[in-house]
């Protein structure tokens, strides 16, 4: 989805969701950042460190996903939400989620550009 105002990102192992990761795993990797803070247990917001970021870990089955109740034993897909404007430099975000997909080898992707392309994959 493009908008003016955010970039969505996503880190998943591939565009079919073929991989799942420990949840309980990632979220160390997460917190170990120094930048995120748990909001709830699928949910993490930035800390005074970094803009505006918003990051939430679930579990895709059947093409879809949704908050749950409890946390899923294993995740599949990190979903990404991070501010966009000319003032903040949108390397901040991407190399913390390009050092997140490195440590559990996934790959992070741009929903869609400015072009129209879908599914932009970040590469360092």
């Amino acid at each position: 989805m493009y908008s003016d105002r955010y970039n969505y990102y996503t880190i998943q192992s591939d565009l079919r969701f073929t991989q799942n990761i420990d949840t309980k795993k990632f979220i160390d990797i997460i917190l170990e950042t120094g930048f995120l803070k748990e909001k709830d247990h699928q949910t993490f917001i930035n800390n005074e460190k970094i803009p505006f970021m918003s990051l939430f870990i679930c579990k895709v089955e059947g093409g879809g996903f949704a908050p749950s109740r409890e946390l899923p034993k294993n995740i599949n897909l990190i979903s990404i939400v991070c501010t966009k404007s000319k003032e903040i430099n949108q390397k901040i975000y991407t190399d913390i989620l390009l050092s997140i997909s490195t440590k559990i080898g996934w790959k992070v992707f741009l929903e869609e550009d400015e072009n129209g392309n879908e599914f932009v994959e970040i590469v360092v």
